[in-house]
């Protein structure tokens, strides 16, 4: 189980979350926004992405190996545009192989456009495993 916020985008656009608040197993690292599966079985995500208004983003929770190799979209999460600060969320759950990879990838790199907490929301990603198999 993983609970990380505050966001930084990565050169290649992967969404890492740099405050760790909880990291079983060392399971997730915010320095490649990549979660590693500890053992075969059941997981479930959730992420929320806060943007400033006039900055849609679209995000996605990705599963692969550790060069991204093969990866599979596991859902696709739109922000719109607004009249003022919003965020959204979506939650998944998967079947991974230890050792598999799972991370958030965003379409655009908008960097500062992206709130973090002190500033009025609340960008986050987490995760756990359900069931082991």
């Amino acid at each position: 189980m993983f609970n990380a916020h505050d966001i930084h985008v990565l050169s290649n656009n992967i969404l890492s979350f740099p405050t760790v608040i909880y990291n079983e197993a060392n399971s997730y690292n915010s320095s490649t926004g990549h979660f590693i599966a500890p053992v075969d079985g059941i997981y479930y995500f959730v992420v929320q992405i806060c943007t400033q208004s006039g900055y849609p983003v679209s995000y996605f929770i990705e599963k692969g190996d550790s060069n991204m190799n093969g990866a599979t979209r596991l859902l696709t999460t739109y922000q719109d545009t607004t009249p003022s600060t919003s965020c959204s969320s979506r939650s998944t759950y998967v079947k991974l192989r230890q050792n598999e990879h799972a991370w958030v990838l965003a379409t655009t790199n908008y960097g500062d456009t992206y709130f973090d907490r002190h500033i009025g929301g609340y960008n986050m990603f987490m995760g756990m495993l359900i069931q082991e198999i």
